[in-house]
């Protein structure tokens, strides 16, 4: 009954989404991947063994990970929201590790008014997990939402937290 959509809420996207994922990941990976029937079979263990059926909904097992916090999301290889997770973990989840990354919603009203809405998965520090940045964004991205773009000087120093130039002390 799997009609290809890869919803949080799905009961179908988890089997249909690890019986291809490998078959999907393939040209990435290098690995041949398997047969369907054994993906398929594979598929059937792995979610009796983690969730304890073969329908749990799609966020349970795919998740959006940065440190030790993880949120539900929706989407899958080769999708319109297109995650892809670093491998099928031995805990019952696939954490995203590529896919989506900068997305931008830039619009003009009639009289050229521009607004721009834009998301990261992550944050704008993505190799310092100390920072308050690491992980900002990545709750609206989970949960599928956007955060207003700056688009001119003013908005953007009155919403900075500091401010400083690279080789110098920050002010």
């Amino acid at each position: 009954e799997w009609d290809f959509d890869m919803d949080i809420q799905s009961r179908h996207a988890a089997l249909g989404g690890l019986t291809t994922l490998r078959q999907i990941t393939a040209r990435f990976t290098h690995e041949p991947p398997p047969t369907p029937e054994t993906a398929f079979r594979e598929a059937v263990s792995w979610l009796n063994t983690h969730h304890g059926r073969i329908d749990p909904e799609w966020g349970e097992v795919n998740k959006l990970a940065r440190g030790n916090q993880t949120w539900p999301i929706s989407g899958g290889p080769d999708t319109l929201r297109a995650v892809y997770p670093a491998s099928i973990r031995d805990d019952g989840e696939l954490h995203m590790n590529a896919g989506d990354t900068w997305i931008a919603l830039v619009e003009w009203d009639s009289d050229g008014n521009q607004t721009a809405r834009v998301i990261h998965p992550f944050g704008s520090a993505t190799l310092d997990p100390n920072s308050p940045h690491y992980a900002d964004q990545a709750e609206l991205f989970a949960t599928e939402n956007w955060r207003k773009a700056h688009l001119d000087w003013l908005q953007i120093a009155e919403s900075a937290t500091r401010r400083y130039h690279p080789g110098a002390d920050a002010d």
